[in-house]
């Protein structure tokens, strides 16, 4: 039996997602109905529309379309095709001087052409391309919309998602993107992996001389506040009775990072802020980091995170 919310971000959170499923599953239904009904439609018959009646470019022009029997080049022999009598021309103009059936005329100067009604190559002679079921892709545009939106009207925030791509892009920066997932990493800050200039990165992700010579786990790195980067380092070479409960044994960086990636109060960067994914100034202290390691958090960073929350609509960091 599933274990009901023990708070209300909790409670909030799963109604988020249950809602974003009955979204989900609608769109689904509503999109295999349109299918099949473009599908029969389809499968009806639809004609093939025809090519468009367009100009003749040799020097001589027609009135109308160049019946079947005509030919439509000017060799110097010249025959009919099938069908039509067994008359041969020894020139062109004995065949341009042949009467032409129905009354049709063949003009073989420029200025014959000049007097030819103009022919409009926008309008089709033959069947026009049907359209099928306008009502059923308006639909279907519709519903590709509202998938595609479907996060930004709902509100709904994935801060797992965003706090991974940030730390990922930073841990790229720093030529450590592979080594942040090794959990037995730990070297100290190596300058010679940077992918920009040191001078280009943000002062507050610049490495402290604690990292430069401490030797760390790389995930540490990747934190926008320069203080808690080097008390968490100097925290980790303590000997392990020395160190809080929280930070004790081989799994510690691990219990960090879980704690980092809690889904309602962990770390989050703020999708309402007015920063980079660098700034700190975007990323916020949750609950779970706060209660286990509110001492290596500086008054600004809770200040901050406090400020992030009310925007929010979440009650304050508090000690519990």
């Amino acid at each position: 039996m599933p274990t009901p919310p023990t708070s209300y971000s909790e409670h909030q959170r799963i109604l988020n997602v249950l809602a974003q499923r009955r979204y989900r599953q609608r769109q689904r239904e509503r999109l295999r109905s349109l299918e099949s009904q473009v599908a029969r439609a389809g499968s009806a018959g639809v004609p093939e529309p025809q090519a468009q009646l367009q100009l003749p470019s040799p020097s001589f022009v027609p009135v109308a379309s160049v019946p079947s029997f005509l030919p439509q080049s000017c060799p110097s022999t010249l025959k009919p095709t099938v069908g039509a009598p067994e008359v041969e021309y020894s020139s062109w103009s004995a065949w341009q001087n042949e009467p032409t059936p129905d009354g049709m005329q063949f003009f073989g100067n420029n200025d014959s052409v000049a007097n030819l009604p103009q022919v409009d190559n926008n309008v089709s002679y033959g069947a026009q391309p049907l359209t099928p079921m306008p009502h059923v892709i308006d639909e279907l545009q519709d519903l590709e919309r509202s998938q595609s939106t479907l996060l930004a009207e709902n509100k709904f925030e994935l801060p797992t998602l965003r706090l991974m791509e940030a730390s990922l892009q930073i841990a790229q920066i720093f030529g450590c993107a592979n080594e942040i997932m090794d959990l037995s990493a730990n070297r100290v800050f190596d300058l010679s992996k940077l992918t920009i200039p040191l001078i280009d990165i943000p002062e507050n992700l610049r490495p402290t001389d604690i990292q430069l010579f401490v030797p760390h786990h790389p995930v540490l790195d990747i934190l926008p506040w320069p203080s808690v980067r080097t008390k968490l380092i100097c925290l980790f070479n303590q000997p392990d009775h020395l160190r809080p409960q929280i930070a004790r044994g081989p799994n510690a960086v691990m219990a960090l990072v879980h704690g980092f990636e809690d889904e309602s109060e962990g770390l989050r960067i703020s999708s309402a802020g007015d920063g980079p994914v660098h700034d700190w100034r975007v990323w916020e202290i949750g609950e779970v980091v706060f209660k286990d390691w509110w001492w290596a958090l500086d008054s600004q960073i809770v200040s901050n995170s406090n400020r992030l929350r009310q925007m929010r609509g979440v009650p304050k960091l508090q000690l519990s």
